[in-house]
């Protein structure tokens, strides 16, 4: 769960990036997690890329169809 979220926000700062935005204008998360057991190790990825100033999140418990991925991430941010 950790790697998996380290790797989700990895890929979406690549994105934020991109479009020309800064972690630091990420307002909003909404983090599914298909374990809610692993909170824990959910947030400890998620602190690696969020130190301070963290955005308003949600997380819930889902089940995903797919059987790889344990977490799936959406950020909202503001220019």
């Amino acid at each position: 769960m950790k790697a998996q979220t380290r790797e989700s926000l990895n890929n979406i700062g690549r994105t934020i990036k991109a479009a020309g935005f800064e972690w630091s204008q990420v307002v909003e998360s909404l983090v599914y997690v298909t374990d809610v057991r692993q909170f824990a190790a959910m947030n400890e990825g998620y602190r690696e890329t969020f130190t301070k100033e963290f955005p308003a999140r949600t997380t819930v418990g889902i089940e995903i169809v797919i059987p790889d991925p344990l977490v799936e991430i959406m950020l909202t941010l503001v220019k």
